[in-house]
């Protein structure tokens, strides 16, 4: 299932109807519940409430290196770019790599496999290190 159908799947039901048990952990999709149809529970929380939750559990994921785990949790709370993130650390591959300059120590973002590249505020060239190019 693609990203964008994931999402608009999740956009479809209203943030009222989404609930979370508690104690099993279970999605709830039914109006103002009293109890966990589940487990019977009546520790209920919005799923809103419990993104600090799951932030925390997937910080535990990305420690343990467990990073399509927290991948797939960050999905669940509708956070797709920390979900790309997290795949790309997976992967060995990062989305984006910005070197500094050595002439004039500004910033700059790395476009292309270029092993030279021109820095774009003091207009001087400069060599990138090929294990920064792997990177890519």
């Amino acid at each position: 299932m693609s990203e964008a159908s994931k999402k608009n799947k999740v956009s479809e039901r209203p943030d009222s109807l989404i609930m979370k048990c508690n104690d099993c952990r279970e999605e709830i999709l039914q109006k103002d519940p009293q109890k966990c149809p589940y487990c019977g529970s009546a520790n209920l929380i919005s799923k809103k409430d419990d993104v600090p939750n799951i932030i925390a559990e997937i910080e535990q994921l990305k420690k343990a290196g467990k990073y399509e785990e927290a991948a797939l949790k960050y999905e669940e709370i509708e956070m797709l770019d920390k979900a790309k993130e997290c795949r790309n650390i997976n992967t060995g591959k990062v989305s984006a790599i910005s070197m500094e300059c050595p002439h004039c120590g500004k910033s700059q973002p790395l476009s292309s496999k270029n092993n030279e590249v021109t820095c774009k505020h003091c207009s001087k060239n400069y060599l990138i290190p090929k294990k920064v190019l792997d990177l890519l």
